[in-house]
């Protein structure tokens, strides 16, 4: 064990995970496949840019240019973990909660960031196959 460093010497992004590389949220069992909602990480030069990236107005900058291309999904696979398909998570749907009971899929509505609420919204998703003639 390590005897630590002063608040003031420590490096506070050692403790910081990469924001740029993919991350898996949640993973649940419904039914016949494994859905898990995910994050994808960035493209190469979205990677290599933000390595760049020095001070907070550069990093706003950064988040500003990049907003809305990264969505939360979610990715269906079969028990073995082949994966059937990515699907985009609506933006009404909080892609780290939700939970299957019974049976049923129920998802955690996103927090509202712009009005406090007292209340929150639970929604049942059903997944179905598409058919292709």
């Amino acid at each position: 064990m390590g005897q630590g460093k002063e608040r003031a010497k420590a490096d506070p992004l050692s403790i910081d995970y990469d924001e740029s590389a993919g991350r898996t949220h949640t993973l649940k069992v419904l039914g016949n496949f494994l859905l898990a909602t995910y994050s994808p990480g960035y493209n190469t030069a979205d990677r290599e840019t933000l390595q760049k990236v020095r001070g907070g107005e550069e990093y706003q900058a950064f988040k500003q240019k990049i907003e809305g291309k990264y969505h939360p999904r979610l990715l269906v696979m079969d028990h073995q973990g082949n994966a059937l398909q990515h699907l985009d998570i609506p933006q009404t749907l909080n892609h780290r909660q939700f939970l299957v009971r019974d049976g049923e899929l129920w998802w955690l509505s996103r927090m509202n960031m712009n009005e406090e609420e007292d209340f929150v919204k639970v929604y049942r998703v059903e997944i179905k196959e598409d058919k292709k003639d």
